[in-house]
């Protein structure tokens, strides 16, 4: 893989929307080279998501996550790529639906407008965005909704890892029903990040619940995390 094609796929390489093998041969390229240094900007910039969003009563854990992922926006990207727990839908569509790897670096370039529209002092109380907290026994999130672009942003923490026989999912309930909105992983760092796109005007709460591996038809157990839309 040569410079060229890493750079066309460092917005979705961001997000994690790349298929296994695409992510680990990008990876592979960024520890030996030392041409990308907007790689580490974009990750460090992705994980601080949550800021794009109102205050929400975060616990202490996430924000001192948060906080580190800010600060080493303007340190050196390190050597060796750290996976930051983004996952989600995006990769799902992207190995499921084949949508091009450069639309995921497309909306990875406008959720970082986003964040840095926030840091800035841009105005995340007007109308228009809502804002559902998560929460759980062990483990915080926090969700913001962007009504102009429909985007939904889960970041959890404290979440306890997982094997490779059950994954997280991700659930819309509507009038008691659920739907799936996608699949988080293990979260082996006990983190979570997902970006996908729903109506949350057409849904009563938001869930978060362990499944088996590749996911379920509906809920099986009951939800780690769960807010109120």
């Amino acid at each position: 893989m040569n410079c060229d094609e890493v750079e066309d796929l460092l917005g979705a390489y961001a997000l994690e929307a790349l298929p296994g093998d695409l992510w680990a041969d990008v990876s592979a390229h960024l520890a030996t080279c030392s041409k990308h240094a907007e790689a580490g900007e974009l990750r460090a910039v992705a994980s601080a998501l949550a800021f794009a969003a109102p205050e929400a009563q975060p616990s202490a854990a996430l924000k001192t996550r948060l906080m580190d992922a800010v600060r080493a926006e303007s340190s050196p990207p390190a050597a060796v790529p750290k996976r930051i727990g983004i996952l989600g839908p995006l990769r799902q569509l992207a190995s499921r639906r084949a949508i091009p790897y450069a639309l995921a670096g497309a909306l990875a370039v406008a959720l970082i407008a986003l964040v840095l529209t926030n840091l800035d002092g841009g105005d995340s109380t007007r109308p228009g965005r809502a804002t559902v907290s998560l929460s759980g026994e062990n483990s915080a999130g926090a969700v913001v909704y962007e009504l102009e672009d429909g985007i939904i942003v889960l970041d959890a923490a404290g979440l306890k890892p997982l094997d490779a026989a059950h994954t997280y999912q991700l659930w819309s309930i509507a009038s008691g029903k659920p739907s799936s909105l996608g699949l988080l992983g293990t979260a082996p760092n006990g983190e979570a990040l997902a970006v996908v796109r729903v109506n949350i005007n057409d849904i009563d709460s938001l869930a978060v619940t362990m499944e088996p591996a590749g996911g379920s038809i509906a809920p099986t157990t009951d939800p780690v995390l769960k807010g109120e839309a």
